[in-house]
């Protein structure tokens, strides 16, 4: 599955018009390293995270704070879909899960 932080980098080195190889010459590692990196396959260090976050321009923080929201929007829209109740409650239970693993993140960082 892949983590929604990594499709915002993604997303802004895309929207930038940057190669992966640009990023690592950046960071000083591999092209391979970095885009193991990008795809979840390798851990991504906290300062490796901060840099990459500072060469596209965003704020380190955002990529996990605008998960919490939507993943609120995804709760509020699940309450008004006609499902069984025990089905709600399954997808409200992990979407309140996964909301409160990034909410502690953001008290992290």
């Amino acid at each position: 599955m892949e983590r929604m932080y990594l499709k915002k980098i993604k997303e802004q080195r895309e929207k930038l018009n940057l190669k992966q190889t640009y990023l690592a010459e950046k960071l000083g590692i591999t092209g391979a390293s970095y885009s193991r990196q990008e795809r979840g396959l390798s851990a991504m260090e906290v300062d490796t995270l901060i840099a990459i976050c500072e060469v596209l321009n965003i704020k380190p923080e955002g990529l996990f704070t605008a998960n919490v929201n939507e993943a609120k929007e995804q709760m509020t829209a699940i309450l008004q879909i006609k499902l069984p109740n025990r089905i709600k409650d399954d997808l409200i239970y992990l979407l309140q899960k996964n909301s409160d693993d990034l909410e502690l993140l953001n008290q992290l960082s």
